[in-house]
């Protein structure tokens, strides 16, 4: 699928349904945030929230005390959302509007967070394309904090928000080498 025919989607569903209308709507990130507290970095690290868009992640990030936050996602709206309900505490934020497939990062994080972009990567080419991002994103000696691990999930669903999704019988155990 390319960039436009995606990020339509996404600018759709997230002009058409509200914040908690989403299947995915989490008001307390609990899994994605003691995931990345076990990378043990600290407040100061950077931290990438791949296809963050409307999660509440951020939030409770800045709750927390971190300070270089960066949201990316391909939906104009859904950060638009974000940043409003965050007010001027997302003033410090680096929100990126664009597709992980074809993003050219500008600089490095410590932590690449994904809860669910990489399944919706059907097209070989374009996971491919994810994997070289995270590695040119990652600092050497980062920690990708995958949700899924860069894994897909076996007998999941095969398709969400009428989107294909990947997967496979016997997923590996660990996402690549960030090295």
């Amino acid at each position: 699928m390319n960039d436009t025919d995606r990020q339509a989607h996404w600018q759709n569903v997230y002009a058409t349904k509200a914040e908690k209308e989403v299947s995915w709507f989490q008001e307390n990130p609990t899994r994605s945030l003691d995931m990345i507290a076990a990378t043990g970095i600290s407040t100061d690290a950077g931290i990438l929230d791949v296809v963050g868009g409307a999660s509440r992640l951020v939030d409770c990030l800045l709750d927390k005390g971190f300070s270089r936050l960066a949201i990316l996602d391909l939906s104009a709206k859904a950060l638009e959302a974000t940043k409003e309900r965050l007010g001027r505490r997302g003033d410090g934020v680096d929100w990126i509007v664009a597709d992980v497939a074809t993003w050219n990062p500008s600089g490095t994080y410590d932590v690449w967070h994904d809860r669910a972009a990489f399944h919706f990567l059907t097209d070989p080419a374009d996971r491919d394309a994810y994997i070289a991002r995270l590695k040119k994103a990652v600092r050497s000696g980062g920690k990708s904090s995958s949700r899924r691990s860069l894994r897909t999930v076996p007998n999941g669903a095969a398709a969400c928000r009428s989107r294909a999704t990947i997967r496979q019988p016997s997923p590996p155990r660990s996402g690549p080498s960030l090295n």
